[in-house]
């Protein structure tokens, strides 16, 4: 027996789950802006939830809200000196997007990472802060945790 496949219409309303790389970028944003950020629908994922921590230390304030709404207040503490460490996880993206931000501050930043990702160079990080005149140093073969000390000399 064959069946057709008949022209229809179809409605109705489909949520897209949320890019953890978004909802980090987005996080890391917030925490530099002044003011207050709501974030809209955000990844609920282990990345985002590391990246909120690491966050956290710096001394940004981020509440999860009802109804799927993340609030951040920006204050990323730039000018501490005692030195810090910041746990990504498992998170590259994490690892990826702190660094620069490490590389602002005043005071020595350690970004650690456990599992899979402590087993992965961080060497395409390391290099650009070098670069642009951050201190930048991974342990033995590129890998982390990654230590990084700005500041950073624009250009």
């Amino acid at each position: 027996m064959t069946r057709s496949v008949e022209p229809a219409s179809v409605g109705g309303l489909v949520s897209a789950p949320a890019s953890k790389s978004a909802t980090i970028r987005a996080l890391v944003c917030a925490s530099l802006a002044a003011g207050e950020s709501t974030l809209v629908g955000p990844s609920d994922c282990e990345d985002a939830f590391a990246a909120m921590a690491a966050l956290r230390v710096l001394g940004a304030g981020i509440e999860s809200l009802p109804g799927g709404l993340v609030a951040v207040r920006g204050g990323i503490d730039l000018d501490g000196r005692s030195p810090i460490t910041l746990d990504c996880g498992e998170s590259a993206a994490c690892l990826r997007m702190l660094a620069p931000v490490a590389a602002l501050a005043g005071r020595p930043v350690t970004l650690a990472a456990t599992g899979s990702l402590s087993r992965r160079s961080v060497a395409m990080v390391g290099g650009p802060l070098t670069a642009l005149g951050a201190a930048c140093e991974a342990a033995p073969g590129g890998l982390p945790p990654l230590r990084v000390r700005g500041p950073l000399a624009g250009g």
